[in-house]
């Protein structure tokens, strides 16, 4: 826990061990759900999932295509995060398009 650069590990108390967010690829994306859960019950559009290799995907067009500032956390570290910030628009737009998936 204390070498994550992030401050992303825990400890879970059902396996008794160190864990860290899948991005739900065990408990959705691996059973063909396309949003993570927090992705899917945002109710402002704040997180947002995709394939940032696709570029007809929301999140390519985000990162390489607005013309906003996008950053990451720790550069520095070397580590390649491929979890992306930027500052967020008054209504956002991406939340006015999307459908939760709430299942």
């Amino acid at each position: 826990m204390l070498a994550c650069p992030y401050d992303a590990r825990y400890f879970n108390e059902e396996k008794h061990a160190v864990d860290k967010c899948d991005f739900c690829y065990e408990s959705r994306l691996s059973k063909g759900k396309k949003l993570t859960a927090c992705a899917a019950v945002c109710p402002t559009g704040a997180r947002i999932f995709g394939d940032i290799s696709d570029p007809n995907n929301v999140v390519y067009k985000m990162v390489h295509q607005i013309e906003r500032e996008v950053w990451v956390l720790r550069p520095a570290v070397g580590t390649k995060p491929n979890v992306f910030y930027m500052k967020a628009t008054n209504p956002s737009p991406w939340a006015l398009r999307r459908k939760p998936d709430i299942r």
